[in-house]
């Protein structure tokens, strides 16, 4: 089967996806040391603690996800391979690559039209999970995307 895009693109599309990713988990690391931020677990039980009479806390409280990681939420490690990968994809592709990805574990298969469907449903996943805030999510999103552009402006 002969490749759709050529040898030269096709390099190029595993460079700049390899070379965004790395840079977007370099940044995203730093942040999770320099700002940590905590999780929506230790929001939500914490709540009584937080310095805002509004809020009270769910000692109770536990995300779909535990054990939860040891390392703060701000950014989000899941989302940096997916809006690099998406973004740097995307920028060669476009927007409509169908996927279908399944687990190690032996999950069901999820199919996606669209890389953007692809982001979404990670955005919403890692939220609903309890793991991470939208904030952290779209900022994430928002370094990880850059980072394609860039690289694929220097690599082209």
């Amino acid at each position: 089967m002969a490749n759709p895009i050529g040898i030269r693109r096709t390099a190029t599309l595993f460079a700049t996806t390899a070379a965004a990713s790395a840079d977007t988990f370099i940044q995203t690391w730093r942040a999770k040391y320099e700002y940590r931020f905590w999780r929506p677990f230790e929001a939500i039980r914490g709540g009584d603690n937080d310095g805002n009479q509004a809020t009270a806390g769910d000692p109770g409280w536990t995300s779909l996800v535990f054990p939860n990681p040891p390392y703060s939420d701000y950014l989000s490690g899941h989302g940096s391979a997916v809006s690099s990968f998406a973004g740097s994809v995307r920028a060669e592709l476009g927007d409509n690559v169908a996927l279908t990805l399944t687990g190690a574990t032996g999950t069901t298969p999820r199919a996606y039209g669209t890389l953007s469907a692809l982001e979404a449903d990670t955005l919403m996943a890692r939220i609903w999970a309890g793991l991470h805030f939208r904030d952290s999510m779209e900022d994430t999103y928002y370094v990880g995307h850059t980072n394609a552009q860039r690289v694929r402006a220097a690599l082209g």
